[in-house]
């Protein structure tokens, strides 16, 4: 028995040894070519490509350059050898997924465990179909560092970087998570995570597709997960909700273990220049959900808050830590807590909950950082909370104590600040500084200087370009028609605006006026500021909404900061007409090619990606078992018609996908593997009949582990006197 294990010993030793010293690394560049060996001179073009040859161990370096593509690797790392996937130059790299694709998908079906990714920008989720995210991670035992990530879906349940059920022991260090989504940060069910020094930075969602409460937002999120830690991270972006959440919202949910720790919650609600964010009293149109579905801000309790402890009523939320913790400067309180019938051995150590409330009437008054009754169902320990009110106002006496540390690194738990035997490692300046500042034009250690001056030491002012409105969700005024944006240049270079961007494009019901600032380009100084009339279309009546975006070339990773809501609507305008329906999908003309990627209408989980087959485009792949692509078609003329996918799969199992006409299973295709994701292959031809006219085909993904790029219709022959199933290739 010995034997046997000195055997397996050995060779699992060999077996490590013998991956590293065969670890290869292949490079990628935008303009590499893909029949190119791979080397930093030669480049290939595509992780399609890459796929191919990359192996546990292996590094793939992404060269300088935007890449309009994702990375959805078909398989992983192992234990000991990851594959690592790191820009060449911090921070040259994009990966942009353009609103169709996730662009860093790790799926779980697909075992693509164990990957370092570092150095890289990562932006534009997919807007339509699910998972509504830029970085998704299924999988276990993953690194991201100094991954920046910008921009989800503004109207769906999104989130910028989301950790799925399935991920576990995760590590998300040194990161940005900003721009549009419902969540910058969100470890869904996840557990033994660690998000470590990442900065979340939320700027607008309008959920016009997702029928929560309006705006329902978080910075950062623990959601239904035990045994995560969130360490050295900021959440300062002006959310309406609670800015950095541990909750429940089922009942029977087990939320234990997690810690909160070194972090600081700023500016819950509050814009750049220090006002209230203030949202219309009808949230965005056009939308299916209820439009006065809002925040009652004067009634509801807890929100626009700092941290908050959310338990439904029948979860189990108990062990849960937060220690140095400071929450200041925020709408709402800095702190809230909503209690369940399994609450217990919550606490709150070393923190700093002061200056908050900034918009609070009710809930505990002007100025409240938590209320007492709450604060009664935790341990609370050397901790600052000047203002502890009750629910109506009445003070009670003020929480003393050390306060929170916010000089020195956490890692995995433990405070770095030399008194455990290991070397002290300061926090400041902030790890991400000049990344983020030359991303979004922000100082991040100067941001929280203003409000930590004692423990932060300023730094030298901005040196990148920072365009910032004056106010940056706009001013609601009852039928406006014209309002007036000021901007202003907050770095030290000067900035260049090259263009305005409405969200709506030629759609918009607004245009460009007058102003100092309407004829572009332009140009600011430091510190110069100028103003721009924004002027209601003629003609335009109702309700009417949009974003105005500012470009600027020189801030290329995240170029549409800020952006300002645009609305006539106020107090003496409301509406409880629903909007009116799309207009119908335009049919596709057949006999000849359906591209996978123009569907009408879709559901299930799958993403959009370029291919790498033949003329290029487009194809859909990630799917998951179930979901379904739906197409408007016109058939010329009555007939029987051959119709041949063109498939592509690296995974050797079963497959199959069915395709339906006006409800009426007429075929079913079984995909093969075909040797990589982006080979593509045309299946045998299957013969569906059609009728002179306009129907729906409906394609059901019966499995995943295959991806598609089109369907091929070609005129078959005469139609038998009525349709009927057909048996295709022996398949029901």
């Amino acid at each position: 028995m010995k034997k046997f294990i000195v055997l397996g010993f050995i060779l699992f030793f060999f077996q490590g040894i013998t991956a590293s010293l065969l670890a290869a690394t292949y490079y990628l560049s935008p303009s590499g070519v893909d029949g190119n060996p791979g080397t930093v001179t030669q480049p290939w073009a595509s992780f399609g490509r890459a796929w191919q040859s990359v192996r546990p161990g292996d590094t793939v370096i992404l060269l300088d350059g935007i890449y309009y593509t994702d990375i959805e690797p078909p398989f992983g790392g192992q234990p000991g050898s990851p594959i690592t996937i790191k820009a060449a130059n911090d921070g040259k790299a994009v990966i942009d997924g353009e609103k169709m694709r996730v662009p860093i998908m790790l799926w779980n079906y697909r075992n693509a465990h164990f990957f370092v990714i570092e150095g890289i920008i990562v932006r534009n989720g997919p807007h339509s179909p699910l998972p509504q995210a830029v970085i998704d991670l299924e999988t276990d035992d993953n690194i991201l560092r100094r991954v920046s990530a910008y921009n989800a879906d503004p109207d769906e349940n999104s989130g910028v970087i989301i950790v799925n059920s399935t991920g576990e022991r995760n590590l998300i260090e040194d990161c940005v998570a900003a721009g549009t989504g419902r969540k910058m940060i969100n470890v869904y069910q996840g557990g033994s995570n660690v998000v470590r020094r990442c900065f979340a930075y939320w700027l607008g969602w309008d959920g016009r597709k997702s029928c929560q409460d309006w705006p329902q937002s978080n910075n950062i999120h623990l959601y239904n997960s035990s045994d995560n830690i969130v360490e050295n991270c900021i959440a300062a972006g002006p959310v309406g909700e609670s800015s950095l959440v541990i909750g429940s919202n089922a009942p029977g949910v087990q939320v234990r273990n997690n810690k909160i720790l070194g972090s600081i919650v700023i500016n819950a609600a509050i814009n750049p220049d220090g006002s209230l964010v203030e949202w219309p009293q009808t949230r965005p149109q056009p939308t299916s959900c209820p439009i006065t579905q809002v925040y009652d801000y004067m009634n509801w309790r807890g929100f626009r808050s700092g941290m908050s402890l959310y338990a439904n009523s029948q979860a189990d939320m108990s062990n849960n830590l937060i220690r140095d913790v400071l929450a200041c400067g925020n709408a709402g309180r800095g702190l809230t807590i909503t209690a369940s019938s399994s609450f217990s051995g919550n606490r709150i150590e070393r923190s700093t909950f002061a200056d908050n409330g900034l918009g609070l009437v009710n809930d505990g008054g002007p100025g409240a950082d938590a209320i007492y009754q709450e604060l009664q169902t935790v341990t609370v320990t050397d901790s600052i909370i000047p203002a502890v009110r009750g629910y109506s106002g009445n003070s009670f006496p003020p929480q003393t104590g050390g306060g929170a540390r916010l000089q020195h690194r956490y890692i995995d738990g433990v405070l770095m600040d030399g008194t455990n035997g290991q070397p002290a490692q300061p926090l400041w300046p902030w790890p991400m500084e000049d990344r983020i500042r030359g991303e979004i034009g922000i100082s991040v250690t100067n941001l929280i200087s203003k409000v930590a001056p004692i423990q932060v030491a300023p730094i030298a002012p901005v040196s990148q370009p920072h365009l910032e409105a004056s106010v940056l969700f706009g001013t609601i005024s009852p039928n406006a028609t014209s309002r007036t944006v000021t901007l202003t240049n907050k770095g030290v270079n000067p900035l260049t605006v090259a263009a305005y961007v409405f969200e709506k494009g030629g759609g918009s019901p607004y245009t460009i006026g007058g102003g100092s600032c309407a004829s572009l380009p332009f140009s600011l100084s430091s510190s110069q500021s100028c103003t721009v009339q924004i002027a209601l279309k003629s003609g335009i009546t109702g309700i009417a909404e949009d974003y105005l975006s500012f470009y600027s070339p020189e801030t290329a990773a995240y170029p549409f900061l800020p952006r300002v809501f645009l609305s006539n609507a106020g107090s003496q305008i409301t509406s409880s007409t629903p909007p009116p329906p799309p207009p119908p999908p335009t049919a596709r003309a057949l006999p000849g090619r359906l591209e996978a990627e123009k569907y009408a209408q879709s559901g299930g989980t799958f993403t959009v990606s370029p291919t790498g087959d033949q003329g290029g485009g487009f194809k859909v792949g990630g799917i998951r078992a179930q979901a379904w692509l739906e197409y408007f078609v016109d058939a010329s003329q009555a007939g029987n018609y051959a119709v041949s996918p063109r498939v592509a799969s690296a995974a050797n199992s079963t497959k199959s996908f069915s395709l339906l006409v006006d409800g009426v299973k007429q075929a079913t295709f079984s995909p093969q593997f075909t040797g990589g994701w982006d080979t593509f292959t045309d299946l045998p031809p299957a013969t569906v009949v059609l009728t002179q006219g306009t129907h729906t085909l409906r394609m059901v993904l019966d499995t995943g582990d295959f991806d598609l790029n089109y369907l091929n219709f070609s005129l078959a022959g005469t139609p038998p006197s009525s349709p009927q199933n057909l048996h295709i290739q022996g398949i029901q």
